[in-house]
């Protein structure tokens, strides 16, 4: 009598167990479930197991498209006539595209190098930029004459130092995890264009005034 009275409890146990467990499981399914696409809601006829197995497929695909559209968005910023730069958290340069490093003369770095931008473009106002942008999660504008000095290999291998300027526009948008995103534009021969129609009304006000 004893022996089936224990064995009637233990399969009791056994059974309490289980359908915790099972109970468990099923929670956990649901709560995997409220990750997924949103088509896969509670409405649906198919399966929790059959729903999860879906939404893990749906998923996947979503990422491939996601790595290939963000792979041509890679292509395109790459080949833009208009500087782009990214700088991560850090405020280390992350990527930068080939119009940007030639406007700013960076010739230090190199894909998957952790480089302070401030190591390799040496810029108040771009740095400023970056730091407000981080500061009010919003684009910022700035423009300003970039200045640094060039460095030429002349012809008896010695090299010589070169006075570098340019007018540069920087608009800024702030992307996540706080890193910004830099597109830059050369405003050189605009200025160029500017300052001689400022010389051109110039010398003609001062004709004028000496006839």
């Amino acid at each position: 009598m004893n022996a089936v009275l224990t064995f009637v409890l233990g399969f009791s146990l056994g059974l309490v167990i289980y359908g915790w467990e099972r109970y468990r499981f099923w929670q956990h399914l649901r709560q995997m479930l409220s990750f997924l696409p949103a088509e896969l809601n509670e409405t649906s006829s198919l399966s929790l197991v059959s729903r999860l197995r879906r939404g893990i497929k749906l998923t996947v695909a979503g990422y491939e498209e996601r790595s290939v559209q963000v792979e041509r968005l890679a292509q395109i910023l790459a080949a833009a006539p208009i500087g782009y730069l990214q700088v991560d958290a850090n405020d280390q340069l992350h990527w930068c595209n080939a119009y940007s490093r030639n406007l700013l003369k960076i010739d230090r770095w190199r894909p998957g190098q952790a480089r302070l931008l401030l190591e390799l473009v040496r810029s108040y106002e771009l740095d400023r930029l970056v730091a407000a942008t981080r500061a009010t999660g919003q684009p910022q504008l700035e423009r300003w004459v970039y200045q640094t000095t060039a460095w030429q290999a002349q012809s008896a291998g010695d090299a010589a130092s070169v006075p570098y300027a340019i007018a540069v526009r920087a608009r800024s948008l702030p992307l996540a995890e706080g890193e910004v995103g830099i597109f830059l534009d050369n405003l050189q021969q605009l200025t160029d264009l500017q300052q001689s129609r400022d010389r051109t009304f110039a010398d003609l006000a001062h004709e004028l005034r000496t006839r």
